[in-house]
């Protein structure tokens, strides 16, 4: 009965089957690994991207509550030294009354940047104040 089964065992019916299968599973270790690397690489460039948008955001905020309350809560060398701002960012903002007869004044404070690619990206944040001195 032992020989039996040892005859079945062995028999060499595919020659190279193993082979072949091996070369499968190589390809397909290799693709999943390329894979992993482009989607680790997509995922990095994306946090890049996430992060330079939540301090642009920052920067507007700061700025846009320094303007409404008139005063420095932070000032630009202060942002600088805490690292939220640095120097690929461009800050603009503009007030504008909307009547002299409404007191009332129009704040809009505006972020550019140019992206890793290159691109170039904005954001604004508008708002305004009452002018309670004329009221």
């Amino acid at each position: 009965m032992n020989t039996q089964l040892s005859t079945l065992t062995t028999s060499t019916k595919n020659p190279g089957y193993l082979l072949v299968e091996l070369m499968i599973a190589l390809v397909a270790i290799a693709l999943c690994s390329v894979m992993a690397a482009y989607l680790q690489v997509h995922i990095t460039q994306l946090h890049k991207q996430a992060e330079q948008y939540l301090k642009a955001v920052n920067i507007a905020n700061t700025i846009f509550e320094e303007t409404m309350f008139g005063q420095t809560l932070f000032g630009k060398a202060s942002i600088k030294n805490n690292g939220l701002y640095d120097d690929t960012y461009t800050i603009e903002t503009t007030q504008s009354k909307v009547d002299k007869n409404i007191p009332y004044t129009q704040i809009a404070v505006t972020i550019s940047w140019k992206t890793l690619r290159g691109a170039d990206k904005k954001i604004t944040i508008h708002g305004g104040k009452v002018d309670h001195e004329s009221v």
